[in-house]
């Protein structure tokens, strides 16, 4: 039998970057936001932790700030870089899917709201599913 391979998506960004454990048949372990100042030690942990099969990694903002952060604690880690584009506009549309609005907010169509929260982990779990559906491609 066939072990699903897990990755660990990063989406970097200047103050704030998101992370994603998700497995190959779209299983979300987890995702969670993180301070760009703890990235690097929240990512040692999570790699030390959960042994993901694949790192991947934004091509966009700050993406060679994390690399490097990365590399300090990880130096022979392997990083995948994954095309970001239109992943914000996917992450936000299932972020207000997943969290519906509730009381008058929901008199607002979802094209007109705005998340409460940033949604950084919610890229970092799509560049994860793109990965995964780019390689049965």
């Amino acid at each position: 039998m066939k072990t699903m391979r897990t990755a660990l998506g990063i989406d970097p960004g200047r103050s704030k970057c998101g992370l994603a454990l998700v497995r190959e048949d779209g299983m979300i372990i987890y995702k969670e936001i993180v301070n760009t100042e703890l990235f690097g030690q929240k990512v040692f942990n999570t790699v030390r932790e959960w042994k993901p099969d694949i790192i991947l990694l934004g091509k966009g903002t700050g993406s060679k700030q994390a690399a490097a952060q990365i590399s300090v604690s990880m130096p022979d880690i392997n990083l995948i870089y994954v095309d970001e584009r239109f992943s914000s506009e996917a992450a936000r549309s299932r972020f207000l899917l997943e969290n519906p609005a509730r009381g008058l907010h929901r008199l607002i169509p979802a094209s007109l709201r705005f998340p409460d929260r940033a949604y950084d982990d919610y890229v970092a779990v799509i560049l994860c599913e793109r990965f995964f559906e780019n390689e049965r491609a």
